[in-house]
């Protein structure tokens, strides 16, 4: 099946004339579907849709380089979502291996890889992104201005049928499904032994393992720590600090 949709990609590269995607265009109903997406109606219907191109010039889907800080979020919820994606981040060819198309295209056509139940499930997107009516992205982007996080994002919508439906989740969720690879997660509140507990996370770490964090609560109040709640954090490192107090 992943064949025949790269000989789709290529064949419409070759054509070279701008492509848009039947399955998830860029119309209201890959935002929000009123019948079952409990949106912000108004905000959504704020929304317009322009192409990369329109967007960026040039235009890159990776340019200088992957990192974990590379991401900014936008108006939509999928934090869970993009604390995977840095998570990830911190190992380029890992983020670049998810992309088939790594060039941009005239067409504006893109396939990559996610993981659907551990199955290998290729996704074509165009490049049409929501934009504010300042003509910037609404959503997820590349602080580089390239355009490999919006075309992730658009892709893990596109599998849920619309932008709305992928607001909250959990980090292990997505990151199953962005990799490939089971993922295991460890309430703070029943952990037992904190030295135990540290020692698993610092040698996840050694392994170069990919690690996330989420708080509870909702809202996004930042607590006398600096956390905020119900957030997803990307964990990059592991240290052990003596304090001298």
């Amino acid at each position: 099946a992943s064949d025949v949709y790269k000989r789709q990609v290529w064949k419409t590269i070759a054509k070279g004339k701008p492509w848009t995607d039947p399955d998830f265009p860029p119309m209201a109903k890959s935002l929000y579907d009123p019948n079952v997406d409990q949106v912000d109606e108004a905000q959504y219907k704020s929304f317009s849709w322009k192409r990369a191109s329109q967007i960026y010039k040039p235009c890159y889907v990776f340019e200088d380089g992957v990192e974990p800080n590379d991401i900014n979020q936008g108006q939509l919820g999928d934090c869970y979502f993009l604390a995977a994606l840095s998570s990830l981040a911190e190992f380029p060819e890992r983020v670049k291996a998810l992309f088939v198309t790594k060039e941009i295209n005239k067409a504006g056509i893109y396939m990559v890889r996610l993981f659907i139940n551990g199955n290998e499930t290729p996704v074509i997107v165009d490049d049409h992104l929501p934009t504010l009516q300042n003509g910037q992205p609404a959503f997820a982007t590349c602080r580089d201005g390239e355009l490999w996080v919006s075309l992730l994002e658009k892709a893990w919508a596109k599998l849920h049928g619309t932008y709305a439906r992928i607001e909250g989740g959990l980090p292990c969720f997505a990151a199953s499904h962005i990799m490939g690879v089971p993922s295991e997660s460890h309430q703070h509140d029943e952990v037992e032994d904190f030295e135990k507990f540290f020692d698993l996370l610092q040698s996840a770490d050694k392994r170069n393992f990919t690690m996330m964090a989420a708080s509870h609560g909702q809202g996004e109040n930042r607590n006398a720590e600096g956390v905020i709640s119900g957030h997803a954090y990307s964990l990059i490192s592991i240290h052990k600090v003596k304090h001298q107090g």
